[in-house]
């Protein structure tokens, strides 16, 4: 499941009824012991056409990925479908982590998120 962080950008993009689509990224607990979840989320519906470029990573390792599911949400009473892209990725070493920023092609469509840290 999408992390709540990532969760609220996505609804508050939804409703900002802007006709662009906007990718987002964020980390997210991981399930394994030692990991944690890189996830980038756009609001919509699934596609077959999606390429995912995970961006330069700062002191990670990728376990794991991408993975590409369509979600759903209900938040306060506001409903919102992502397409999410996963990858699971672990520390190196004990400090820092960061992903630069991620490119997804939804088709002909190109987003890029913001880098993470």
């Amino acid at each position: 499941m999408v992390g709540t962080a990532l969760l609220g950008l996505v609804l508050a993009a939804t409703a900002s009824g802007g006709k662009a689509a906007r990718a987002v990224a964020g980390f997210a607990p991981g399930s394994m012991p030692g990991t944690v979840r890189y996830q980038v989320a756009v609001p919509g519906v699934a596609r077959d056409d999606v390429a995912a470029t995970l961006g330069a990573l700062d002191n990670l390792d990728v376990v794991a990925g991408p993975m590409i599911e369509q979600q759903i949400a209900w938040e306060d009473g506001a409903t919102a479908a992502m397409l999410v892209v996963t990858w699971v990725v672990r520390a190196h070493r004990p400090g820092p982590i960061a992903v630069g920023p991620t490119r997804l092609v939804l088709g002909e469509t190109v987003l890029t998120t913001e880098g993470v840290h």
